[in-house]
């Protein structure tokens, strides 16, 4: 398998080729660019997006560094408001996102994909990254979340809004909470994700073809 590098320079948005029948656009950092990049990049009317990136794992869920997890589901971890009686989600203050189901990955994606991953479980979007451990802890509870990212959640609604088939793939380079305790794996993670997304984008397209 070929080994891809990951361009931190790319434009937000602007594809380039992968392979045969595949294109790679950076998304950038954070879910406003990711929203700005899946919405370029869904102008080139791709038939499936598999969204890739770094992820932090939350503790006790046995999830190492530098291993892989696919996402069964994109949460708005941090979207809604904080009561005196804890936080309330979006869909609890009356603002679902829509179109509904727009935070579940496609099924034939998530079969295709995970014979190749070693985990699969939800994954949080969020605005800040968890950097103690209590709220870390809070994070998977309240969410049920296995990882957090700051993107999925973004794309995911980019091409539901589209009608394009997504999935969500994540490496992890660190566990969550404090970063004194749990250093960032953040060059070596990328680098087993660059070793890697080409066998994943060649799965999904297979899925989709």
């Amino acid at each position: 398998m070929r080994e891809v590098p990951v361009s931190v320079t790319q434009s937000v948005g602007k594809c380039a080729p992968l392979g045969d029948h595949c294109m790679l656009a950076r998304c950038g950092v954070g879910s406003a660019p990711a929203a700005v990049g899946a919405v370029l990049a869904l102008r080139e009317r791709p038939d499936a997006v598999l969204h890739v990136g770094v992820a932090g794992a939350y503790a006790k869920m046995g999830i190492g560094e530098l291993q892989s997890v696919l996402g069964t589901s994109a949460v708005l971890a941090d979207h809604g408001s904080v009561t005196p009686n804890g936080f309330r989600t979006l869909d609890s203050i009356g603002f679902s996102p829509e179109p509904a189901g727009w935070d579940q990955p496609n099924e034939i994606l998530i079969n295709m994909l995970q014979p190749l991953v070693d985990h699969s479980g939800a994954i949080a979007t969020v605005a800040a990254v968890s950097g103690t451990s209590d709220r870390a802890a809070a994070m998977a509870h309240r969410t049920g979340a296995i990882a957090e990212a700051m993107e999925g959640a973004s794309v995911a609604l980019a091409c539901a809004a589209a009608g394009v088939p997504f999935a969500e793939i994540r490496v992890i380079s660190n566990i969550v909470g404090d970063r004194a305790e749990h250093p960032w794996k953040l060059n070596e993670a990328l680098a087993v994700l660059a070793s890697r997304i080409a066998g994943w984008a060649g799965a999904a397209t297979e899925a989709v073809g």
